[in-house]
């Protein structure tokens, strides 16, 4: 007979108190994006940066001029990033105001804070695949943000959100603002360039005497084609390459997030954690890997090898809407799930439209997106209130009365929301799934935790999903001893079993053998 003792850290969450800054090691990385100041009413000095380590200041442009092979980065907005005074904090004569400028007394407030612009994004990501292409350009380009840091010396580096290399991206029907976005282009050597810029951008900061600066990526979350993308320690020799993108980053994230949305036409999850595996699901793939987050993770992790204490999960604080959704009993205790929920065709729209979405307002250019506190305040051009404010983990008297039912799916641990009188369906992330997705982080020992996007939030209150984040990352594990036997019914020692030790939340902490 064989005995194992083992330590296992359960995940309980504990009160705590906050401090100026996170009372933990882990990094919280928030987007925060520019267009906020507007409709959504969300300015930086809103932020609370007491629950953060890092902010990611969403979205700059990279220009590129093939004339003369150089690149550089642009504001996408001269008026949301150094002129308004939304915030009343700065005198008229001050030259820098704007969000760039609020910036900057944020961080006087939080001296703990960084602060890294984002460079691409979904719609300004077609010029970085002749950047990385070009040694010229990636030097230039990287010149330029040496150049605005000097000018901003509170702007701790760069994130590049290329979206995305080799494959995927937009694809020229998008319209954004009445302006068709072009389809991404790529290049067989995406990947590859990709390191030889983050290469590139190390080299002339650390040359300007800026190597206290941070360099990041975010990177996406297709699951079978994430590998292939990206190059980092787990697939940099079979890409035939001296160095991968993490001899150059100080961290990454990944979208954690946008796994199934209202494209599919079919109701699936935003962001589930685990599952897939029902062929009724989008999200199932019969030949590979679905398209979850702990799979995901996975290829990260595994495949693309990026260390644990470098890798930073992505979690949305937002979710997505069908409608048109009659239960025909796909799944018999989940009604309303994986059925036909078909977008709407309009003439006088290029593609199909998905429902409105919480700020949604152009004709065309719906994304069905229904925020965290559009559900629970109704804070939106479009209100979907629906929830309960003072217990976001219950939908509010008037929308029960109104049909409206919360779900939760054990399996892939996120909660939805559907009416069958009005036949609508909503895939989002409350604090119960929020809570269950930073442990997990936690039991994997992730670096920490990337939200996209802060404004998406409950506002002045403590039921927001950045309060769950915190009490999750400073709760203390518990431990417990456990004495495992292998034995047959006569008390014999067996040989060949293995047992796997998991979290609340699945994840495989320790497995053990009789033959150990």
């Amino acid at each position: 007979m064989k005995k194992f003792k083992l330590i296992l850290a359960l995940l309980f969450a504990t009160q705590s108190t906050y401090s100026q800054q996170p009372d933990h090691s882990k990094l919280v990385v928030g987007y925060y994006a520019q267009w906020s100041i507007f409709a959504r009413d969300y300015n930086v000095l809103d932020i609370e940066g007491d629950k953060l380590t890092h902010i990611m200041y969403a979205f700059f442009n990279a220009t590129y001029d093939s004339s003369t092979d150089e690149a550089k980065i642009e504001s996408l907005d001269e008026y949301a990033d150094f002129q308004h005074n939304e915030s009343g904090e700065h005198s008229w004569e001050v030259e820098t105001k704007g969000n760039i400028g609020d910036l900057r007394l944020l961080k006087e407030k939080y001296p703990h804070l960084k602060i890294l612009i984002s460079v691409g994004g979904w719609t300004k990501s077609q010029n970085l695949p002749a950047i990385a292409e070009s040694s010229n350009a990636r030097i230039t380009l990287a010149e330029s943000m040496v150049e605005f840091m000097n000018l901003y010396p509170w702007i701790d580096g760069f994130d590049i959100d290329w979206e995305f290399p080799i494959t995927g991206g937009t694809d020229g029907n998008e319209i954004i603002n009445g302006i068709l976005i072009p389809a991404q282009p790529h290049t067989v050597n995406d990947h590859k360039n990709f390191v030889y810029l983050l290469r590139d951008m190390k080299e002339v900061f650390d040359i300007n005497g800026m190597q206290d600066k941070e360099i990041s990526i975010s990177m996406g979350n297709n699951v079978m084609n994430a590998a292939s993308q990206f190059i980092g320690p787990g697939n940099q020799a079979a890409n035939g390459m001296e160095d991968n993108i993490m001899d150059y980053c100080d961290f990454v994230s990944f979208f954690g997030y946008d796994f199934g949305g209202n494209w599919n036409d079919k109701t699936c999850y935003n962001a589930p954690l685990f599952g897939g595996d029902n062929p009724k699901d989008p999200l199932n793939n019969p030949t590979g890997r679905n398209q979850v987050l702990g799979q995901l993770i996975d290829v990260y992790m595994n495949e693309v090898g990026i260390p644990a204490n470098k890798l930073v999960m992505g979690l949305p604080f937002y979710g997505k809407l069908f409608e048109g959704v009659a239960s025909s009993g796909a799944v018999t205790e989940s009604p309303g799930l994986y059925e036909s929920a078909p977008r709407n065709v309009v003439s006088a729209c290029q593609v199909p439209q998905p429902p409105l979405g919480s700020w949604d307002v152009n004709p065309c250019e719906n994304s069905g997106s229904i925020e965290f506190c559009d559900l629970v305040q109704g804070t939106a051009t479009n209100v979907h209130h629906y929830l309960d404010p003072n217990d976001p983990s219950n939908v509010s008297n008037a929308a029960a009365a109104d049909g409206w039912v919360r779900y939760w799916d054990d399996i892939a641990k996120v909660p939805y929301l559907y009416n069958d009188q009005q036949n609508k369906f909503i895939s989002y992330d409350d604090s119960q799934s929020i809570d269950i997705k930073v442990k997990y982080a936690k039991s994997l020992n992730l670096a920490g935790v990337m939200i996209w996007e802060l404004s998406q939030d409950a506002r002045d209150t403590d039921q927001g999903l950045l309060d769950v984040v915190a009490t999750s990352l400073i709760s203390e594990p518990e431990y417990f001893d456990i004495t495992i036997n292998f034995k047959d019914q006569n008390d014999t020692g067996i040989q060949g079993v293995s047992v796997n030790l998991k979290d609340e939340n699945g994840a495989v902490l320790e497995t053990k053998n009789s033959n150990a």
